[in-house]
């Protein structure tokens, strides 16, 4: 049968969790690495994010968000410089938001510099469990989408310029078949098949969703039931990369088709998975440690009330035991030799326990050292006349004592009982 702890055994476990806690501070630099990397991956993303608190005032916004609207940090939206006709807009929809309901709709926005631009624009609540303390929004400016819808429609070699020249991976897909229908050079770089290649395969060949689930999404893009999918990727190498992909229907060579611009964002999913388990094993290890000092805690208040009573029990023992053998022999016929050297045994005895009795005058305020050595003896429950004699003098200079301790704790005046109260010092 296992017993508790001993206190070696405790020890020894602090000890390994301080050694843990060094390691602790490592994990902490690390998460704080990763906390920087997707901090800088959320800056560096290439539309508007910012988010709204209760008082709808704003207090986060990314890079973009700042170049597009300025600082808006503590402000609300009546603080930016926007139309009437936009504000307005703005603040139904963060109305809507903070009702619970995701608004997403397409806008067209002045940003600063008066530049109209289109924007995807989603308004989500923020929730914590059931309740909502924020909104989260994001502006995808699709202003270049709608040049390239306009541009597909208005002529297909004005299409075949934009598409193919845009650094942004895209593809063309037919949503009837999954097939892929067109591939930019970017796609082409970044799946690492060739043209021909790659649009002999079917989305589902990419995609790592069942073919069930990739045509519900393409649905959904192609009903604008969604714009922003999350995925995750096959390339030619047979490495799998986590995309989002903006998806929309569009006319091209006379087919309603699909659009798809592709953000290879795997980085910024690793960054976010490594800080959440990264936060897990620093809070397990936190637990375990202020379980393991909570123990050590009581541990050693148990040792200092153990050193406490045994120190009373040394005073009371060497008064008790000792002392009044000391002081019968300095009072009986001694020889020189014999005088000095018992004088040198009460002085030894003395040097042991002073370091006893300065800690125990400090329950005893100011006594002098008389006063505390005749309180102790008047706790033991010794008479004046039996203290007189033990410490070699008249009862007259032990009643004057006792005198000065009733003055000095404050019993002057009042019927309590030196000895009563001097045993309720623990």
């Amino acid at each position: 049968m296992t017993g508790e702890p001993s206190y070696e055994d405790l020890v020894k476990r602090v000890n390994q969790l301080e050694q843990e806690v060094f390691e602790l501070k490592d994990i902490k630099e690390e998460l704080q690495k990763s906390k920087g990397v997707l901090n800088t991956v959320f800056d560096s993303l290439p539309f508007d994010i910012f988010a709204l608190d209760l008082n709808n005032r704003y207090f986060m916004q990314n890079s973009t968000c700042r170049n597009n609207w300025g600082n808006c940090i503590d402000k609300g939206p009546e603080d930016l410089p926007v139309s009437k006709e936009t504000l307005n807009l703005w603040l139904n929809n963060n109305h809507r938001a903070f009702s619970g309901e995701t608004v997403t709709d397409e806008v067209e926005y002045h940003s600063l510099g008066g530049r109209k631009s289109f924007y995807y624009n989603i308004i989500a609540p923020i929730r914590d469990e059931e309740k909502i303390f924020g909104i989260l929004g994001i502006l995808l400016d699709i202003s270049e989408l709608k040049k390239v819808e306009e541009a597909l429609i208005d002529s297909e070699e004005r299409y075949r310029n934009l598409f193919m020249n845009n650094h942004s991976v895209m593809l063309i897909i037919d949503p009837e078949s999954a097939e892929i229908v067109d591939a930019n050079p970017a796609a082409t770089s970044f799946y690492e098949w060739g043209y021909e290649e790659l649009t002999r395969k079917k989305i589902t060949d990419i995609n790592t969703l069942t073919e069930r689930q990739v045509f519900q999404e393409m649905e959904r893009a192609k009903t604008e039931e969604r714009r922003i999918f999350h995925f995750k990727h096959r390339l030619a190498s047979g490495k799998f990369r986590d995309v989002e992909v903006y998806s929309g229907p569009i006319k091209v060579y006379g087919r309603e088709l699909l659009y798809s611009i592709i953000h290879d964002i795997t980085k910024r999913k690793q960054a976010e998975l490594s800080l959440i388990e990264k936060r897990k094993e620093l809070e397990n290890k936190t637990h375990e440690l202020e379980e393991v000092n909570a123990a050590l805690k009581v541990l050693l208040k148990q040792r200092d009330e153990d050193k406490k009573e045994f120190e009373k029990k040394v005073i009371a023992n060497v008064k008790k035991l000792v002392f009044p053998y000391v002081d019968k022999l300095n009072n009986s016929r001694l020889n020189d030799r014999q005088t000095i050297y018992l004088g040198i045994i009460k002085s030894n005895l003395e040097d042991v326990i002073a370091p006893f009795l300065r800690r125990l005058s400090s329950k005893y305020s100011d006594l002098t050292p008389s006063e505390i050595q005749v309180a102790e003896l008047v706790k033991d429950g010794k008479t004046t006349k039996e203290i007189a004699e033990l410490l070699n003098s008249s009862t007259d200079a032990i009643d004057f004592h006792r005198y000065n301790l009733r003055k000095k704790l404050g019993l002057r005046n009042t019927k309590k009982n030196l000895r009563s109260f001097l045993l309720s010092f623990k």
